[in-house]
């Protein structure tokens, strides 16, 4: 596996040592090395292996770019889109969710917490907001350098012969606190922000997390899909091709050639979901074409679910 995307921290982790330290050569040696390895990784690795034959994660950024340069430069590009989803709620309150249940102490440490920008920026930028959540992968590389940034904060205290801050003082809730109070303060703060982090943030009886799921009549019933997808696996032979959208196309991995819209390929079969909103290729929308396609026939329509297949009397479909 590449991991292209953990190359976002290489580089906010060789900038910090560039401007923070006096190792700027090593620092700045890891950026390079960073984006270098990012570009091996999009432009020729993955392409090389993906199906498709391109880089498909840049989808998920939507109308920013189709390519790593074009994302690179939609801040000046199309800096409208750019800032809205930098400044949407979704991504202030994806930030709140890691740096709170460590008592904000990242926040302390903040020159070890900027070498996250890059990653987070990645994640703000994401065209479906439903991805600013704690619940998916995105934070797995966040989280560890966040840990370090939240211990550098936390030691971050005056020299034992110097009294703390008036701040931390204040916080302590003793105008008199000593630097032991405040080292226990901050451990108690800590231990207490993780324990109440999971409560209101992780799956318990006082976030009831799960009950969005739970009350959802829509998310309860059984998708009226599945038995069409049944039939259809039953009367297609496994050595067929087969060309679908994107939550059709899961359920026919195992054929002979699998197409979505980010490769359309001629085709045995043309397995379209009209109401696949997860497609974003613009395949849901194109059933016309193969409708007035001479090459292919209905075979069946089941509500949101329209197949063709390709006529007998065509050449066959090639399995490139």
């Amino acid at each position: 596996m590449c991991e292209e995307t953990t190359t976002a921290v290489t580089l906010g982790l060789g900038v910090c040592l560039a401007v923070f330290t006096p190792r700027r050569k090593t620092g700045l040696l890891i950026v390079a090395a960073s984006i270098f390895y990012f570009l091996l990784c999009v432009q020729v690795l993955i392409p090389y292996f993906s199906a498709t034959g391109r880089y498909d994660r840049l989808d998920l950024f939507g109308d920013l770019g189709k390519t790593s340069l074009d994302l690179a430069l939609a801040a000046f590009s199309k800096s409208e889109v750019f800032f809205s989803r930098l400044l949407r709620f979704q991504g202030f309150y994806f930030i709140a969710t890691l740096i709170i249940p460590m008592a904000v102490l990242p926040l302390r440490g903040w020159r070890i917490t900027l070498a996250m920008v890059p990653t987070l920026a990645l994640i703000v930028l994401l065209q479906n907001s439903d991805w600013l959540s704690i619940k998916f992968w995105h934070q797995a590389t966040i989280l560890p350098v966040f840990f370090v940034a939240c211990i550098v904060g936390a030691t971050k205290i005056p020299l034992a012969n110097s009294q703390p801050s008036r701040t931390m003082r204040f916080l302590c809730g003793n105008s008199n606190a000593s630097r032991v109070d405040v080292c226990r303060g901050l451990a108690a703060a800590m231990l207490v922000c993780a324990c109440f982090g999971h409560y209101f943030f992780g799956f318990s009886p006082v976030s009831r997390s799960y009950s969005a799921y739970a009350n959802d009549p829509f998310l309860q019933a059984p998708d009226a899909r599945l038995p069409v997808i049944r039939n259809l696996r039953s009367e297609i032979p496994l050595g067929r091709t087969i060309l679908a959208t994107e939550l059709v196309a899961a359920h026919f991995s195992d054929y002979r050639r699998l197409y979505t819209g980010r490769r359309v390929r001629p085709a045995d079969f043309v397995v379209i979901d009209r109401g696949d909103r997860w497609d974003t290729s613009g395949l849901p929308g194109r059933w016309t074409d193969f409708e007035s396609d001479p090459d292919y026939r209905l075979y069946g329509e089941y509500e949101t679910i329209i197949v063709f297949e390709r006529r007998p009397e065509t050449p066959p479909a090639s399995a490139d």
